[in-house]
């Protein structure tokens, strides 16, 4: 193990410095947009489970890993629904939280493929701090027990689609934290937001296929401290008549004024078979930490079942196209 002091000093910093959210997944590419926003919810002609799984600094014990669990589909011609489920440990800290979303699609103009989506979550998250081995296993006193604390809160998205164009714009952990819970040192106010926006479009057709290219932007903004990163997104799939395969870039930066850096490079790769999908990534980081955790890996398995095709165009799938 590498330095246990250091990761325990990184893990803890990180856990508190990040006001305590999950971390951005970056595998979203591969049929995971559910996650980035609720509005997500109920595209699509079938039910769609979907598993991912970040591993990172894979040399290092005790590293951080996170996995998400998630169900969305359609209810009724317009009402989607979700259910995410996600834990996220990190040495002695973890956070699993369970999220439920609701989502309502209109129809703006039928026949230019315009449609605006809105979709509201409700989490409920506990937060842990493992305690009992910062010592070898004795109490200390100075530490005291485990700290757990359970919390609400809720996320709010907002989804317009015009033909190939979609804009996402989305607030996450709209109620701000209580002070007798966190103290006075620590920030309140732990929302984010996000924006999300790309373009879909054919570069080639075959007689069996097609192949489609998909530029997009994902920015994030914390408000705990300030920060701000973006992805760069570049996704080519190869669509055929059962099954399809893609392959993907992702460049995340922070993009704050006063220090813009490069943050990781992530390429990726995927494919859906019939209802199976599957999606790998490899993250390389070049951060200051970089020499411990260059291994990441992603990893996103799932399952398409159920459903019947849409009478409302608004939640078919040739809907986002």
């Amino acid at each position: 193990m590498k330095n246990p002091f250091w990761l325990i000093g990184c893990c803890c910093l990180s856990f508190f410095m990040n006001g305590q959210n999950i971390p951005s997944p970056t595998l979203y590419l591969a049929d995971n947009q559910y996650l980035i926003s609720p509005a997500w919810a109920g595209i699509g002609d079938s039910y769609k489970i979907r598993t991912l799984g970040q591993w990172q600094w894979l040399d290092v014990q005790d590293a951080p890993r996170t996995y998400f669990v998630s169900v969305n589909g359609r209810l009724s011609g317009k009402t989607g629904f979700g259910i995410l489920l996600s834990d996220d440990e990190n040495g002695f800290t973890s956070i699993r939280s369970a999220t439920f979303s609701l989502a309502y699609h209109l129809i703006l103009d039928a026949d230019k493929y315009r449609f605006l989506s809105f979709g509201m979550s409700y989490r409920f998250s506990n937060f842990n701090v493992d305690t009992s081995s910062f010592s070898g296993g004795q109490p200390d006193p100075a530490i005291g027990g485990d700290r757990s604390l359970d919390e609400s809160n809720f996320d709010f998205g907002l989804l317009y689609r015009a033909n190939g164009f979609f804009l996402n714009l989305s607030f996450t952990d709209l109620i701000n934290r209580s002070e007798a819970d966190f103290g006075a040192r620590e920030p309140l106010s732990i929302s984010k937001v996000n924006v999300y926006a790309g373009y879909e479009f054919d570069l080639a057709s075959t007689r069996t296929g097609y192949l489609v290219a998909e530029p997009s932007v994902n920015y994030h903004y914390f408000s705990a401290d300030g920060r701000s990163e973006t992805d760069f997104n570049l996704k080519i799939t190869q669509e055929e008549r059962d099954f399809s395969y893609w392959g993907g870039l992702t460049f995340r930066a922070e993009t704050d004024e006063s220090n813009p850096q490069l943050l990781s490079l992530t390429p990726m790769m995927g494919l859906k078979y019939r209802n199976f999908t599957f999606g790998y990534g490899y993250q390389t980081f070049f951060t200051e930490t970089s020499a411990f955790n260059n291994n990441t890996h992603l990893l996103s398995i799932g399952y398409d079942f159920g459903g019947a095709e849409s009478n409302c165009i608004c939640t078919q799938v040739r809907g986002i196209k």
